[in-house]
């Protein structure tokens, strides 16, 4: 088989695709925002600028390009306006939007969707992103496919899940590969965007992980886990290792008691267990012991609910979350 240059010599390899470690959108130059763009721009609009004629307003009036389909581009339309529109909502103390505000115009929104994502802070870009995304969750939500002839109701939930799913993960799949090319610290999932990992963690129990979770049944249990990520994302360290063991303690209370409100750890693992509702073999026993322990002790000295020996770290929350997300794939 034909090998590239950069397959034959690490050298070459390292000057192609540079490791620059793991960093922040802050840390990111201006070019380097603008070249992300253009990768991502197929799922927003074109940035270069095309100038024409209004006579409503008797000048020159920018206006964006849009590819695809007619059905496409009114989709991606629709996504610009529903995120600007929200953000105008949510946050109108810091006028993140001020072309919107005044003009009220899809062009407005269109050039404040683009100011925001290359000259907002981290948490703005990324509030930004998390928004566009859930505006494109929100399309399908409701909505319903057609049958196919002899298709058990079983087989239908399971198609209709991914096709509700489709365009997320689209999305998801081009802006980590994005991402990972400029080595930023963050991917999205299904749950927001979480902390980079390493790509064995990811593929084989973040993202199937996560995509188990996303079944409705675990909707208090993705709630905690969210706010966990956001903040670690924030750097709250302590609050992520609390909110961490939350999902555990939530994910135990719906598997045995159908709902969240009662039970502690260690006696859920054990009615669990008890009830087969989690493995039970001599490792399972071992691992799940040693968990609850270390757990239990972490959350007492570095958790929020007690008074702290000490504030948790990036190392020790970046372990919890693991170790959850291995309890989850284990139990699941």
């Amino acid at each position: 088989m034909f090998k590239l240059w950069s397959e034959l010599n690490p050298k070459a390899h390292k000057e192609l695709k540079p490791d620059f470690g793991l960093r922040s959108w802050t840390s990111l130059k201006t070019g380097e925002k603008y070249t992300i763009w253009k990768h991502l721009e197929d799922h927003f609009f074109n940035k270069d600028i095309k100038q024409k004629y209004d006579p409503e307003y008797n000048r020159n009036i920018q206006y964006y390009e849009f590819s695809g389909s007619e059905d496409e581009i009114r989709e991606k339309k629709k996504r610009i306006s529903f995120t600007i529109m929200r953000i105008n909502e949510a946050y109108k103390a810091n006028n993140y939007v001020p072309s919107f505000l005044e003009h009220k115009t899809f062009n407005a929104a269109c050039h404040d969707f683009y100011n925001l994502f290359s000259e907002g802070t981290e948490n703005v870009v990324l509030e930004l992103l998390s928004i566009f995304t859930d505006t494109i969750l929100i399309e399908r939500e409701n909505k319903q496919i057609r049958r196919i002839e002899d298709e058990t109701d079983p087989q239908y939930e399971e198609r209709l899940e991914a096709w509700r799913w489709e365009s997320f993960e689209n999305f998801a799949t081009h802006i980590n590969e994005v991402f990972n090319q400029f080595c930023l610290n963050i991917q999205i999932t299904r749950l927001g965007f979480v902390p980079k990992q390493e790509q064995k963690i990811e593929e084989e129990i973040y993202k199937p992980v996560l995509t188990k979770l996303s079944n409705p049944k675990w909707k208090e249990v993705n709630r905690d886990l969210s706010d966990a990520f956001e903040d670690y994302r924030k750097k709250d360290y302590s609050g992520c290792v609390t909110h961490t063991i939350s999902t555990i303690q939530a994910f135990l209370q719906i598997l045995v008691n159908g709902k969240t409100g009662q039970g502690d750890i260690s006696k859920l693992i054990s009615e669990a267990r008890k009830s087969k509702l989690i493995p039970d073999d001599d490792f399972s026993i071992i691992f799940f012991d040693q968990l609850e322990s270390y757990m239990a002790r972490t959350r007492q000295e570095k958790g929020d609910p007690h008074p702290k020996k000490e504030y948790a770290t990036d190392k020790n929350a970046r372990l919890v979350l693991n170790l959850t997300m291995v309890f989850f794939e284990h139990s699941l």
